[in-house]
């Protein structure tokens, strides 16, 4: 499985020459080795996980509750419509202690090896790093969220 790794670099999935692809190639790597599909740069998750991790570091928290309680509110403020999403958050380490930290955590480890999650960013600000991964609604899925509204509406 390793000699899949020079390959997927060489096709440009494992670096989406995006801002702070660092956390996320090791991210990828860890997800081939365990024989799981790496995961593509979202821009909007991008966004999503800026904003978390600046918010924390602006408002001196360090937890997946913003301080007026909401959990997912990032991902819903960039408007990702997610069938699913999870995050990672690191303080005050480097790169690659956080990926090491995380993958010895059962819980964090599960969360980077789900093959449920086709997208993902990483971004640091400060101390701060926030990893977001998501899996966006289908275009079927969302119809039925909206035929769902309107039906309760009458």
């Amino acid at each position: 499985m390793m000699t899949l790794i020079p390959i997927l670099l060489s096709l440009n999935l494992l670096s989406p020459n995006k801002p702070d692809t660092s956390v996320l190639n090791m991210v990828n790597r860890e997800r081939v080795e365990n024989k799981v599909a790496p995961v593509i740069y979202s821009k909007k998750l991008g966004k999503s996980s800026t904003r978390k991790a600046c918010d924390m570091e602006k408002s001196n928290y360090f937890s997946h509750f913003s301080p007026n309680g909401k959990l997912w509110e990032f991902f819903t403020n960039v408007d990702y419509r997610y069938k699913f999403a999870g995050e990672n958050l690191a303080k005050d380490c480097t790169d690659k202690d956080c990926v090491t930290l995380w993958m010895q955590s059962p819980k964090h480890r599960e969360i980077i090896l789900d093959p449920k999650y086709k997208e993902g960013a990483v971004s640091r600000c400060g101390a701060y790093l926030a990893l977001h991964f998501g899996s966006r609604l289908s275009i079927k899925e969302k119809l039925k969220i909206m035929i769902f509204r309107v039906l309760a509406v009458y």
